[in-house]
């Protein structure tokens, strides 16, 4: 459940033979009865774990069932032996194992022990390959803000928030542990320093947190935060987008010339695996707006040489163009 299943679905529970050829003492069942059962010793692979958990065995009182479980209680997979016929097992997986960070395949070796039915003994081992899972990032959402619901933006319709939130669109699979020793992360890919980036003419600088999840970007080196972009790896990932400030856009002539800003990002699953991605930001330009100004009446006959029939008119008059 969970998985990143990119091809056909196929079983958690697969089945094997042991290829045991029995001889002549191959009794099955009554007081001299042939069996199978798990090797002492070295039966399992040891230093799994499971959401980094140590994984611990334990088994039947005949040794025909091995059950694997993490140290926080959950059973990560058992196997079950059977002599019939040339003797076979079965191995259900019902929870995650941890793999080295990008390795497809985990072999797992279990020791087994067949005895006839007069008490003659042979020990082989048996293999399970257990694939990987693999994070999967489908298209994120793009987002816009209006630079004209700043302060003192030409906001000429109904206010919007210059705060904005995405969703990442991250399916993490079966290796999705958030929290612990083994935790699933989101983090920016991009780089820190000049972006190319300009408001009011300055430069924009990006800054990143120590665990890349916070991205700020200012006038200048040190100066006023521009924006504010911030990760989350709950859920399916989402990242929140807070405009602060002006960022320069080529002049347009139009009110509402857009600049998009792209910002790469990883997700990482809670034993290693990653996928790369990116997500878009639209900011909309502001543009001044020009206002109709007041109106003035000027009488020519104020001018030298008019026909000037009332006193006082002056030829200069004054308004507001708000």
């Amino acid at each position: 459940p969970h998985g990143n299943d990119m091809g056909l679905p196929e079983s958690t529970v697969q089945h094997g033979d042991l290829n045991i050829s029995w001889g002549a003492d191959n009794n099955n069942g009554g007081i001299a009865n042939r069996s199978v059962a798990f090797a002492s010793g070295l039966t399992a692979p040891e230093g799994l774990s499971s959401n980094g958990k140590p994984i611990t065995y334990s088994f039947n009182e005949d040794h025909t069932e091995l059950t694997a479980k993490s140290s926080d209680g959950r059973v990560v997979f058992t196997v079950t032996l059977s002599d019939q016929s040339s003797g076979g097992y079965v191995f259900t997986l019902k929870d995650n194992i941890d793999h080295a960070p990008n390795s497809d395949s985990l072999k797992l070796n279990f020791g087994f022990t067949a005895t006839d039915s007069d008490g003659d003994t042979a020990s082989n081992t048996f293999t399970v390959n257990v694939v990987d899972d693999q994070p999967v990032i489908g298209k994120p959402e793009s987002e816009s803000v209006n630079e004209d619901d700043l302060p003192h933006g030409n906001d000429m319709g109904l206010p919007e928030s210059t705060v904005q939130h995405g969703d990442l669109n991250i399916s993490w699979g079966a290796d999705n542990n958030n929290g612990g020793i083994a935790n699933r992360s989101v983090a920016f890919t991009v780089a820190e320093g000049q972006t190319g980036l300009t408001s009011d003419g300055v430069a924009i600088y990006y800054k990143l947190s120590a665990d890349g999840t916070v991205l700020t970007a200012t006038k200048g080196a040190n100066g006023a935060e521009v924006f504010k972009v911030t990760l989350s790896d709950l859920h399916s990932g989402s990242y929140t987008f807070e405009l602060k400030g002006n960022i320069d856009h080529a002049p347009s002539g139009l009110n509402g010339g857009s600049r998009t800003l792209d910002f790469g990002f990883r997700a990482t699953d809670s034993d290693g695996d990653s996928a790369n991605s990116n997500f878009t930001v639209n900011a909309i330009d502001d543009s001044p707006v020009a206002n109709a100004g007041s109106t003035s009446t000027v009488e020519d006959e104020a001018v030298n040489g008019g026909n000037n029939e009332s006193d006082g008119l002056s030829a200069t008059a004054g308004g507001s163009l708000n």
